[in-house]
C-alpha cells in the first residue's frame, strides 16, 4: 500500500462532494460483509441461530474481498454506486478489523482512481451496545462522513428486555440507549432503526413505536418476523395494535410529522404487473454476503448460521469468483415464479414480506414461497386500509394510498367510480342513451357514493357537473360534461361531437358516429392547433357501421397516424390520441382496454350499479348491486381479456374492445362484434405504422416504450380462428 496520508485523502473536497444520485432507486451494489459470528446480545426471535465465538475474519481475508470488490467485472459492472454493510453477529466487536478494512477500502479506491471512491458507504447493522466505547469513537473521527448505523432498538424498555437479553438472561435497554444518546447527539435526525416483533410481544407494539417517535426517530423502521411462529388470535392483536396507533396519530397529529412502516401507502394494493416480474429484495445481483472465509452467497440469510441445519446456499468465493450458474437461480426468484395461484392473485399483495433464503431453508428450494405471514400481513392491510380512510376523514383530502392505487395497481383493480348525476347526462363513450326518463341523483345518494368510494379506495368521476358538496372539497375528483365551464378546468373532460373552439380543458372525448367521420380528421387538427393536448376517440353507433364506415374510418386513422408521427418527430410530444398513442407508451407485452366493471363502475340515479354507463343508458336491464347492498356480480371474471377466447391471444394489445357492444351485437359480454374486431385491426395497424415511422425518424432518440408491435396478419380474429381450424370458410367474414 501506498505511503500516501490516509487523513488527507479522506479530507479531500470531492470527497466532501460524495453524490446521492441513484441511491434512493436502489442503483447500489449492497456488499454485506460478516466480519464475525459471535454476539454479545441473544434475542429471542433472531434469524442467526448458529451464532459462535470461532468464526472471526482475518484480515487477509478481508482485503481480499475488497479487492475482489473492488476490480471483479461483475461487482463493477453491476451499479456505480457501493455499499458496505458490516454485520455479524454484532459487528462492533470487531471494531479494529472494520476499522483496518475501512481504511482499505477509502486507499484502495483513491490510488485507482475507482469509480466509486466518491460513490460509497459504510454501514452497519448493530445492536448499540458497544456505540459509545472508545474504539467506536476512534474509527467515527476518520469515517463518520460516509458511514450509517441502523439500530436495533425494539421499543419501550419493557418490550425491549422482553425479547433483546444479554447471554445471562437479563435485558438490554439500558445498555442501548447509552449508546443511543451519544448517535443521536453526533448524527441529528439523521438516525435510523430497526424493530422487530414476533407472537409473545405484540402487545407492545402501539406503545413501543410511540416511544421510538419519542427517542427521536421520524420514520420507524419496523416489521414482523417471517418464520412460521405465529400463533391462533396473534392476527387479531397485531390489527387492533396498528388501530390504537393509528387513532393515537390522529388524535395527537403525529400522523403529519412521523411515520411507521405498517402504514405505508402502497402496503396492501393489488400487485401490480411490474411487480410480478420483479424480485422482491435483489439477492445475488443487487447484494452479495461474504463469510470470515471468503465465501460469497447471495445474501446473509444464505449463511451456515441463519439454519439451524446449516443449509448454505454458496454462489462462488474470493479467489475463483462468481459461480454464475448458481447465481442464475436467483435471478428469476420473481414473484411471479416463485408464489402459488393464491399469492398471485391476492388482492392484497403488494408489500407482502417473503424471504428468498426461507424459501430455501424451509421448502428445500428458492422457487416455492413460504407464506407462514400471509394472515398477519391481512391483518396489517386491514389496519392500513383503516390508517388512510381516517387520514381522508380528518383532513378531507385524498389519500396518497388512493393515488398510488389509480395509478399503479394492477388491472383488475377498482379505482374510479361514475357518478351519473341525471338521465340527462351526456354521453361520452360508446353509446347512445335510450333513457326517457329524468331522475336526478339526489344529495343523499351522493353522499352514499362518496362513502363508497371512501370504502373502496376510489376516485370519483362524475358525469355531469359536479354537486355543490364536492366543489369545494380538498378531494380530487373528475367531471365529464358538455359545458363550457369547469369547476377545475385540470380534472375537466369535454365531450364534442365536432369542433368547438370553446372547449376549456385539456381533455376531450370526440364522439364519432356515422355521419362525422369524414370530419373528423380536420376536427383533430383544429383542437390540437387550440391547445387540446389528448383526445380520446369513442363511436357511439358501431353496430349500425358496413363496410363502408370502415373503410372511412381505416383512411382517418392512418391519416391521423401520419398527423401524429410528424408532431412527434418534431419533439412535441404530449399531444395524445387513445386509439394511436396509448399503445406507444405500454410495453410489448402489455394490453389495455376500457376496462369497465374491473377499474371502474357506475353509479346510476336509481341507486343501482352498473358494468358502465352505457349499460344503464342503453336501458339494459341488468344491474351489478345497489348502493344500499353493495356490489354482487357473479360474472365479473367473464370481463376479463384472458377469459374471451377471441380476445385472449389477439395480438390487438390496445383495443377499443366494448363490453356493452359486445352484449347488444353477440348477447355475450365477452364475445366482440364483427365490427369491433374489425375497428381494431385498423388501429392495431395504424399504431405499427406510426411506431415504424417513428423509429425511422428520430433513430437514437427514440424514447417511448413499446418497442415491436406486431402486424395483424387477420381483419377478424374470430374469422382467423374459425379459418385455421377448417371448420369453416372464413373469407366472407372479411372484406
Amino acid at each position: 500500500m501506498s505511503k500516501v496520508d490516509l487523513s488527507s485523502i479522506l479530507n479531500k473536497n470531492e470527497y466532501k462532494k460524495r453524490t446521492i444520485t441513484g441511491w434512493e432507486n436502489g442503483n447500489y451494489l449492497n456488499a454485506t460483509i460478516c466480519v464475525t459470528e459471535e454476539c454479545n446480545l441473544a434475542c429471542t426471535y433472531c434469524y442467526m441461530v448458529g451464532k459462535n465465538n470461532f468464526h472471526r475474519m482475518s484480515f487477509d481475508i478481508a482485503k481480499k474481498i475488497v479487492d475482489f470488490l473492488i476490480t471483479d467485472p461483475y461487482c463493477t459492472g453491476l451499479t456505480d454506486n457501493l455499499m458496505v454493510d458490516f454485520i455479524g453477529g454484532e459487528p462492533l466487536l470487531e471494531i479494529d478489523l472494520i476499522d483496518k478494512i475501512s481504511d482499505y477500502i477509502c486507499m484502495s479506491m483513491y490510488l485507482k482512481n475507482h469509480k466509486w471512491f466518491n460513490h460509497f458507504q459504510i454501514t452497519f447493522s448493530t445492536n448499540g451496545t458497544l456505540y459509545d466505547t472508545p474504539k467506536v469513537q476512534h474509527f467515527l473521527s476518520k469515517h463518520r462522513k460516509h458511514c450509517g448505523f441502523g439500530f436495533s432498538i425494539d421499543g419501550t424498555k419493557e418490550k425491549h428486555d422482553l425479547t433483546r437479553k444479554t447471554k445471562d438472561g437479563k435485558g438490554s435497554y439500558d445498555l442501548v440507549i447509552n449508546g443511543f444518546k451519544r448517535y443521536k447527539e453526533q448524527y441529528g435526525e439523521d438516525i435510523s432503526q430497526k424493530s422487530t416483533f414476533s407472537s409473545p410481544d405484540l402487545k407492545y407494539l402501539k406503545d413501543s413505536i410511540i416511544h421510538l417517535w419519542d427517542l427521536g426517530f421520524k420514520d420507524v423502521q419496523s416489521n414482523l418476523v417471517y418464520e412460521n411462529v405465529w400463533k391462533e388470535g396473534d392476527a387479531e392483536i397485531f390489527e387492533q395494535q396498528l388501530k390504537d396507533l393509528a387513532d393515537y396519530m390522529f388524535e395527537s397529529g403525529r400522523y403529519k410529522t412521523h411515520s411507521v412502516a405498517y402504514f405505508d401507502k402502497r402496503r396492501g394494493l393489488p400487485i401490480s404487473k411490474m411487480s410480478l416480474h420483479q424480485n422482491r429484495c435483489g439477492a445475488g445481483y443487487k447484494s452479495l454476503a461474504f463469510d470470515c472465509e471468503g465465501n460469497i452467497y447471495p445474501c446473509i440469510r444464505f449463511l451456515d448460521m441463519c439454519d439451524e441445519n446449516k443449509k448454505s446456499k454458496v454462489v462462488g468465493n474470493i479467489w475463483t469468483g462468481i459461480d454464475y450458474n448458481a447465481l442464475r437461480a436467483l435471478c428469476g426468484t420473481t414473484w411471479q415464479a416463485v408464489s402459488n395461484e393464491k399469492c398471485k392473485n391476492c388482492e392484497v399483495g403488494t408489500d407482502c414480506g417473503w424471504c428468498v433464503a426461507l424459501n430455501y431453508q424451509e421448502n428445500g428450494t428458492l422457487y416455492e414461497r413460504t407464506t407462514s405471514i400471509c394472515e398477519m400481513h391481512k391483518a396489517n392491510v386491514r389496519a392500513n386500509k383503516y390508517f388512510w380512510k381516517r387520514y381522508e376523514e380528518i383532513t378531507g383530502k385524498t389519500s396518497d394510498r388512493v393515488i398510488e392505487k389509480v395509478l399503479y395497481s394492477q388491472h383488475n383493480s377498482l379505482k374510479y367510480i361514475y357518478f351519473i348525476m341525471s338521465d340527462k347526462a351526456p354521453s361520452f363513450c360508446n353509446y347512445n342513451s335510450k333513457i326517457q326518463t329524468n331522475l336526478q341523483m339526489s344529495e343523499e345518494l351522493v353522499q352514499k357514493g362518496l362513502a363508497f368510494c371512501l370504502d373502496n379506495e376510489a376516485l370519483p368521476i362524475f358525469l355531469g357537473t359536479a354537486p355543490d358538496c364536492i366543489k369545494d372539497s380538498k378531494k380530487i375528483y373528475f367531471e365529464i360534461d358538455t359545458v363550457k365551464k369547469f369547476n377545475i378546468p385540470e380534472r375537466g373532460i369535454t365531450v364534442v361531437k365536432s369542433f368547438d373552439s370553446t372547449v376549456s380543458t385539456a381533455i376531450i372525448n370526440y364522439i364519432l358516429d356515422k355521419s362525422s367521420i369524414k370530419r373528423a380528421l380536420n376536427d383533430v387538427k383544429k383542437y390540437y392547433q387550440i391547445g387540446v393536448l389528448r383526445i380520446n376517440l369513442f363511436i357511439s353507433d358501431l353496430q349500425l357501421w358496413n363496410e363502408y364506415e370502415i373503410n372511412e374510418y381505416d383512411y382517418v386513422v392512418n391519416q391521423l397516424a401520419d398527423f401524429i408521427a410528424d408532431i412527434y418527430s418534431k419533439g412535441n410530444f404530449r399531444f395524445q390520441i387513445n386509439i394511436l398513442s396509448d399503445r406507444l407508451n405500454m410495453g410489448d407485452d402489455e394490453y389495455r382496454d376500457c376496462a369497465a366493471g374491473i377499474n371502474s363502475i357506475a353509479l346510476a340515479p336509481n341507486g343501482n350499479f352498473y358494468i358502465c354507463p352505457g349499460f344503464y343508458f342503453e336501458g339494459l336491464k341488468w344491474n351489478i348491486g345497489n348502493i344500499d347492498s353493495g356490489v354482487n356480480f357473479t360474472q365479473k371474471d367473464r370481463l376479463f381479456r384472458d377469459r374471451s377466447p377471441m380476445c385472449c391471444d389477439c395480438k390487438a394489445m390496445s383495443c377499443s374492445r366494448c363490453l356493452l357492444n359486445n352484449e347488444i351485437t353477440t348477447q355475450e359480454l365477452n364475445v366482440p362484434s364483427v365490427q369491433n374486431c374489425k375497428i381494431n385491426y385498423i388501429q392495431a395497424n395504424a399504431q405499427l405504422k406510426l411506431l415504424q415511422k417513428l423509429k425511422d425518424t428520430m433513430g437514437d432518440n427514440y424514447c417511448f416504450l413499446a418497442n415491436n408491435i406486431q402486424k395483424l396478419d387477420y381483419i377478424d380474429y374470430v374469422a382467423n380462428m374459425i379459418y385455421k381450424d377448417e371448420r369453416a370458410i372464413a373469407k366472407k367474414w372479411m372484406y
